[in-house]
């Protein structure tokens, strides 16, 4: 253990041998710090992952500098799916411990696999869509969406937890248990699916009930159906109309043939108006019935096949945006590599530089991004760096510009006053001297932009009241130049008219 005012290592007393300091109460801080770090790691290893989360965050609240506890954090949020918070611990771990930190071999394993963290991206995506679902479209689709989510990641217990609370909606206990029960095998102490699972305990009993009760009633309803179709088949039957079998009758030859011929026609007449409309209609509705059935299956193809071109699209618009915020960490200008350029200038200005040296050093800051990466410590860190790259530099340039001005060499301070603005193109006083700068070589115009940007941009510059002042001399001075000029035209007109003569006139 160091002491907190001095870093010098500590003894057994309550005082630093070095610089004095009482750090009783400093040894009760980082004691309890240690507990809470080694409460957290036996939870993690009974995978009370919950438990974990919340005894390692009350560790690095008392003690921030406690690296070990806040890589374990990193790897609990890691096994519960949520990558971004264990990303998030494991950086905040780099930039207080640059040196023999695990948080460097996960962050460089999880930036290897990057199909690995293109899932993870995606399940999130999804999540996200899905919780969106659940709000606004229906549980239903929501518990589709939740389903791929868990395929890809099946740890992210959050996806567990919603897929319970739509299958509680849609009254599945059963299948919210089974769901719960998954979610608390990576996670047996999470609070949330416990509760959960106490709620429906005595849920479970009616839902089978109201299955069973459901189930027998489409049974009842599949045999209605069976019996009215029978019933429709039969009355189809009646329709046809079968002629009676007749007595033969002794009869004459002639009459045999009337009556065969008559037997002939009137079979003709029945064949034509009652048989033959009925098998025309029979055949006329089976066509029909075929007809209607490969319409429903066309219209159903078609809306399978525009729902895979909609799954496509969205598919592609999610790997768009996927690629988008892959490149928003890993890019040229991503959030891993603001890191490694601010943490390697820290280290490269720690080292002892010189002059040259802080200048690249300085130019290589002035290049960074301050909002790029939303970090309370990346925050801080680029506050202080850039006081000591560019203010001290900025005023260091400043300096050496008024000593060149102050000897009158004007062309040498306006380089430096120049460098001035490329490090902070509103500092007030290049601005003001640079306007003087001017003034001393009879360049007006280019002296009073100077002036006009220091009155626009910079209302709470001491230099405000003169740069307002010089800017309504050279005003002032121009319209009077404006109004001799025009002064002069019109004497010079007048001079002329009285020189001409009547003779001159014709």
């Amino acid at each position: 253990m160091i002491c907190y005012r001095c870093g010098n290592p500590l003894g057994s007393g309550h005082l630093c041998l070095r610089c004095g300091a009482d750090v009783t109460v400093y040894r009760k801080i980082i004691g309890m710090s240690n507990s809470c770090y080694n409460a957290g790691l036996e939870k993690a290893r009974v995978r009370d992952l919950t438990g974990a989360v919340s005894a390692l965050r009350k560790s690095v609240q008392l003690n921030k500098y406690n690296t070990d506890a806040r890589n374990l954090l990193g790897l609990v949020y890691f096994e519960m799916g949520e990558v971004t918070e264990a990303l998030c611990q494991w950086v905040v771990s780099k930039n207080l411990q640059s040196e023999n930190n695990l948080a460097d071999r996960y962050i460089e394993k999880v930036r290897k696999d990057r199909n690995s963290l293109e899932e993870m991206n995606q399940a999130i995506k999804k999540y996200n869509q899905a919780l969106y679902q659940a709000k606004n479209e229906g549980v239903d689709l929501a518990i589709i969406t939740l389903k791929r989510v868990l395929k890809q990641q099946p740890k992210l217990i959050k996806a567990y937890q919603l897929l319970a609370l739509c299958y509680i909606q849609n009254e599945e206990y059963s299948n919210a248990n089974r769901i719960l029960k998954r979610a608390l095998e990576i996670d047996h102490g999470n609070t949330l699916c416990l509760r959960y699972s106490r709620q429906i305990r005595g849920k479970m009993g009616n839902s089978r009930k109201s299955r069973r009760e459901a189930r027998e009633a489409e049974e009842r309803r599949s045999e209605l159906q069976q019996a009215r179709a029978a019933e429709d088949a039969l009355a189809l039957d009646d329709d046809i109309v079968v002629p009676r079998r007749r007595e033969k009758v002794s009869v004459s030859g002639l009459s045999r043939i009337l009556v065969f011929l008559a037997g002939m026609a009137v079979a003709l007449c029945l064949y034509q108006f009652v048989i033959l409309p009925t098998v025309d209609h029979n055949a006329a509705t089976a066509a029909n019935q075929k007809i209607a059935f490969y319409d429903n299956q066309m219209s159903d193809q078609t809306q399978e096949l525009a729902s895979l071109k909609e799954q496509v699209e969205s598919l592609t618009a999610e790997n768009e945006d996927l690629s988008g915020k892959l490149d928003a960490y890993t890019g040229s200008d991503g959030m891993f590599t603001q890191y490694d350029t601010l943490m390697d200038i820290v280290v490269s200005y720690n080292d002892g530089a010189d002059d040259e040296e802080l200048e690249e050093l300085s130019d290589r800051f002035l290049k960074l991004d301050a909002d790029a990466v939303d970090s309370e410590t990346y925050q801080t860190v680029y506050q202080t760096m850039y006081k000591k790259l560019v203010t001290e530099r900025l005023q260091s340039t400043f300096n050496t510009g008024m000593n060149y001005f102050n000897e009158d060499y004007y062309t040498y301070a306006i380089e430096y006053f120049e460098k001035c603005l490329e490090m902070d193109e509103n500092y007030d006083q290049a601005l003001f001297y640079l306007g003087r700068c001017y003034e001393h070589r009879d360049d007006q115009e280019t002296a009073n932009t100077y002036f006009t940007r220091l009155v626009q941009n910079c209302p709470n510059s001491d230099y405000y009241e003169a740069a307002v002042d010089r800017v309504g001399e050279v005003a002032a001075e121009s319209e009077s130049s404006e109004e001799d000029a025009s002064a002069e035209s019109v004497s010079g007109d007048e001079d002329g008219a009285e020189g001409l003569s009547p003779g001159d006139i014709e």
